[in-house]
């Protein structure tokens, strides 16, 4: 199993959309973010949700319901984490992002064409 650091800070979801929506993808463990300002009212109902539901079962399909998270701009994440599950982890563990590949055959391009990344 391969660890990137991923070298950009990041002040939304936005980049994961393409992830999202191309592999069926899983939160996991915990979620904190916070708002710059305040969060809309579509993020609010998702993040909630997901917080719920990651505290009692660990483990979210990323679906139409909670979408909306990768929506929101200037958001401060904190701890966040993302997976399919086969082939890699994306974590952001107190504002620092790191990628973990869980397959040697799966290509990095394939989720980070435009990230700068370095091997832990």
């Amino acid at each position: 199993m391969k660890k990137y650091k991923i070298n950009e800070e990041f002040y939304n979801l936005n980049f994961l959309k393409k992830i999202v929506i191309e592999f069926e993808t899983y939160l996991i463990g915990e979620i904190e973010i916070e708002p710059f300002n305040k969060f809309s009212l579509e993020f609010s109902s998702a993040y909630w949700y997901s917080c719920y539901h990651l505290l009692r079962d660990k483990m979210l399909i990323v679906d139409k319901e909670i979408f909306h998270l990768f929506n929101e701009d200037k958001i401060n994440i904190i701890w966040f984490s993302i997976t399919d599950n086969e082939n890699f982890v994306i974590k952001c563990l107190d504002g620092e992002w790191f990628l973990e590949l869980l397959n040697s055959n799966f290509l990095i391009e394939k989720i980070t064409p435009n990230i700068k990344t370095t091997e832990c």
